[in-house]
């Protein structure tokens, strides 16, 4: 005689998944292209499995495979845009496969975390008044600083060498990637000055790295100078007679705010030759 039996056996299903960043990061807004590995640590074959990612959308399809024997290994290859304006993307992988003998589902997952690169950039832009401003007078100057790289920017300061080195001007201030703000600084010209030169510098750290970036700019503004020239005449203290020697006195003065040079003083009762004459008078 013979005899025919099923006799069940316990399977044990496991499913794994990992993910690759890649070898080099990618910046902010770039394609990021990833590897993955899906693997059966199981017993029993597993069908209809699927890799699922929260990049760049929730329940986004990334691979799809038919079968896997136990202890079987797969490689897959999948990309997103990374998001602007970030250090680093974090996203979920899922993968789901069914038991080939009792068709029950099995799952796995691994959240892994891809760092970015970032180009920290600043710029800075500065204007003169459109009215000059005059020696000891309010010099008042206007300005935009920008962040044009692809990182958020914090600390940023703004900082000038007139009238002491490191005079703030403007900050502190956090900038998005893209955006600007204007300013506004001001201080007091110093006398007998014909233009004024000032450096401005931009400050900010890398939101993510800590990194300092700096651009200076160096602008030359005119002054409005105001140029005046007095001439007294002293006669002498006893009257002179007819046909004698008048020897008298005078003075000259830069009533201006301005240096004046090439200081020349003639008489019309002596002709063309000078009386006196100064290399340079101070206001």
């Amino acid at each position: 005689g013979s005899a025919s039996a099923v006799c069940a056996l316990v399977t044990t299903s496991s499913l794994t998944v990992t993910r690759v960043c890649p070898p080099t990061p990618v910046a902010p807004g770039g394609v990021l292209v990833y590897g993955g590995i899906v693997r059966n640590t199981g017993n029993i074959t597993l069908t209809n499995i699927i890799v699922l990612s929260s990049q760049p959308v929730a329940n986004t399809t990334v691979f799809i495979l038919a079968s896997l024997a136990p202890g079987a290994s797969a490689s897959f290859n999948s990309s997103f845009n990374a998001p602007f304006n970030a250090c680093s993307v974090t996203s979920i992988l899922i993968v789901t496969g069914q038991n080939s003998c009792t068709g029950g589902t099995v799952t796995g997952n691994e959240t892994s975390t891809c760092p970015l690169v970032t180009s920290p950039k600043i710029a800075l832009a500065r204007a003169c008044p459109l009215q000059p401003a005059t020696p000891g007078g309010t010099l008042v100057f206007t300005g935009t600083v920008t962040n044009t790289g692809n990182v958020t920017l914090t600390n940023v300061f703004v900082v000038s060498n007139q009238p002491a080195l490191n005079t703030p001007v403007f900050g502190p201030l956090t900038l998005a990637p893209g955006a600007g703000t204007n300013f506004t600084g001001s201080y007091i010209i110093p006398a007998n000055l014909c233009a004024i030169t000032d450096t401005l510098t931009a400050t900010g750290n890398d939101l993510c790295r800590g990194t300092t970036v700096s651009i200076s700019t160096t602008t030359t503004c005119p002054i409005l100078t105001s140029s005046r020239l007095t001439v007294t005449q002293l006669c002498p203290p006893a009257a002179v007679g007819s046909g004698g020697l008048l020897t008298y006195g005078g003075s000259v003065r830069n009533m201006g705010d301005t240096s004046l040079t090439n200081i020349v003083v003639t008489n019309d009762r002596t002709g063309a030759s000078p009386v006196f004459t100064a290399a340079i008078l101070a206001p």
